[in-house]
């Protein structure tokens, strides 16, 4: 089965409105269904101090986070920790050399994880790191249970 990245339109939404809030980047963390790693269907956007080029998360305000979804919600850590969400401000949403460290740091010593990437364009960027291999899926918007928008396609 090829993998796909899904978003519902909450996460969508969610996500483009904190995008287009300013001209930095923005980041966070995928909430995903229980059912289904690669679907997110929330945004976690932890306190951050945001540059054109760069996201610096506060990280007692994202362990406080993770806390409470794991220890009090009962959330499973592969749904709240392991898919990397953030935006570029420019039309390219290819990584940046700051994004494949980050990506090695926090996604690749994750059995599972994702780093997503949206542009301000509205092009996307997702990879997947699954069973020790990395690989490049197309995401789309989840519009029910048979009907799917690729939003790459939609520019």
């Amino acid at each position: 089965m090829e993998k796909v990245m899904k978003f519902t339109h909450w996460a969508w939404w969610k996500l483009n409105v904190w995008m287009h809030a300013g001209n930095t980047e923005v980041g966070g963390f995928g909430i995903t269904d229980e059912d289904d790693p690669l679907k997110v269907v929330d945004i976690y956007f932890p306190r951050q101090t945001c540059t054109v080029a760069h996201v610096d998360f506060d990280m007692q305000d994202l362990s406080e986070w993770w806390e409470e979804m794991i220890l009090e919600f009962n959330f499973p850590p592969s749904r709240v920790c392991n898919v990397w969400i953030h935006t570029h401000p420019g039309c390219s949403p290819n990584p940046s050399s700051t994004d494949e460290e980050t990506y090695k740091e926090i996604i690749q010593t994750k059995e599972n994880g994702v780093m997503f990437i949206l542009a301000k364009g509205g092009r996307t960027y997702a990879r997947v790191h699954s069973e020790g291999k990395d690989e490049i899926v197309e995401t789309v918007l989840v519009n029910g249970p048979n009907f799917n928008i690729n939003v790459n396609e939609q520019l």
